[in-house]
């Protein structure tokens, strides 16, 4: 396994469940963080091992928004969730554990969530009868961009199967056949 250098900004810790060996799940914590645009070509290189051929499509986006925008409060901005006893200067593929993508729709006049991956590496490999190893990193996820971006609304174009998740965290489905879903304050 090889390390990856960042310069990820620390913004919190979160709680999530882990999976034990044996049977059943245990408090952990992890970080939320948010990569700086050097980190973008670095982003581009996990989602090649995570197998989320997506990613490069909104890393190639962020870049060259990154590149032409006279507003960087307008740009997009990458978080992740990481394992708590990692260290940011050297990471490794498997401490990143979730990554979102946050950008401002200047159509919408509101921010979207453009991605949410949650832990891709388990995802890819796993059974699905032995589970995800952890639980409640979507969840937390979201909690913690909802905090960052604290009075500001939200819409997203969710995937069929995961709109039961996203109501469940308060979000509301404007139109069934695109997936579009709100987060109104």
């Amino acid at each position: 396994m090889y390390n990856v250098n960042f310069q990820a900004k620390y913004i919190s810790t979160s709680v999530v469940k882990k999976k034990l060996p044996s049977s059943g799940y245990e408090n952990c914590r992890v970080n939320f963080v948010q990569f700086e645009a050097s980190d973008l070509p670095v982003i581009k290189k996990l989602s090649r091992r995570w197998n989320e051929g997506i990613v490069h499509g909104f890393v190639r986006d962020a870049e060259l928004e990154l590149k032409n925008t006279n507003d960087p409060s307008k740009s997009s901005k990458f978080y992740a969730m990481t394992k708590n006893a990692c260290d940011l200067n050297k990471l490794k593929p498997d401490d990143i554990l979730s990554i979102a993508e946050v950008s401002y729709s200047c159509l919408y006049d509101m921010h979207q969530i453009d991605y949410l991956c949650v832990e891709p590496l388990s995802r890819v490999n796993a059974k699905p009868s032995k589970g995800r190893n952890y639980l409640s990193l979507g969840t937390q996820m979201l909690n913690k961009i909802k905090k960052l971006y604290e009075g500001k609304d939200f819409f997203l174009f969710s995937m069929y199967s995961a709109i039961p998740f996203y109501k469940s965290n308060g979000f509301k489905l404007v139109d069934d056949e695109l997936g579009l879903m709100s987060f109104e304050v």
